[in-house]
């Protein structure tokens, strides 16, 4: 039996190597090819929204990638996440966006939800995909966004102990600032970050009953590690 192939895109070179643990974590049979555009990013933060510029420069990775035999496309940054949903309609392969399965997961856990990011360009395309989620379930949703300011770009120059420091600062004041509500209403917190795996198993030992979704376990998790295809 021939191996499935999965192609991976990124908007930068962070999480090429989580990918590529995740998938021989989650499921070793399947081959990752990493496609890698640091601009697509750039120019979405530089216009501090995803451009029609941007969504055609995907489109037309995934166009490739499903020429060049995947079997499935893994868009992986919540940025562009609506290109990702724009390429599903030109490809027949699936192509899933990273963040789809945390947000699912999110509208059912519910209903009031979390949502912390290193980016500001990542929390409207986040927040509408919970929130579409959460009305394919019929479920009532109370977002609370929160951005870890120079996070990304102490990520970015090597920094990665500094991004860390400041995520989980952010956690801890969102974490203050629901706690008094968080036991007559359930709470489920989102890790948009690009080492969100590390920063929350340091947060689920500090607050074990606060559920904690992380994009990039989910959205592995979503396209074969869960028993599905490929």
């Amino acid at each position: 039996m021939t191996a499935k192939t999965i192609y991976a895109i990124h908007t930068g070179p962070v999480l090429v190597d989580v990918i590529r643990s995740l998938a021989k974590e989650l499921m070793p049979e399947v081959r990752v090819v990493n496609v890698v555009d640091d601009g697509l990013l750039a120019e979405v933060r530089e216009a501090g929204e995803l451009t029609t510029a941007v969504s055609r420069r995907l489109v037309g990775y995934g166009v490739i990638a499903a020429a060049s035999g995947a079997d499935a496309i893994l868009n992986c940054c919540s940025s562009v996440g609506e290109a990702a949903e724009l390429l599903q309609k030109v490809v027949e392969v699936p192509v899933v966006r990273i963040d789809d399965a945390m947000a699912r997961q999110a509208a059912k856990l519910g209903p009031r939800i979390a949502v912390v990011a290193t980016l500001a360009t990542t929390l409207e395309p986040t927040r509408r995909l919970i929130a579409r989620r959460a009305n394919e379930e019929r479920h009532d949703v109370k977002l609370t966004s929160y951005v870890a300011g120079e996070a990304f770009d102490s990520l970015l120059a090597g920094n990665g102990a500094k991004h860390d420091e400041l995520v989980n600062e952010v956690i801890d004041r969102a974490m203050r600032e629901l706690a008094d509500r968080r036991f007559d209403h359930p709470v489920a917190l989102i890790l948009n970050a690009q080492r969100a795996i590390k920063i929350s198993h340091q947060q689920t030992r500090a607050c074990p009953e606060l559920p904690h979704l992380v994009t990039q376990i989910t959205g592995q998790r979503q396209r074969g590690g869960d028993g599905s295809d490929p």
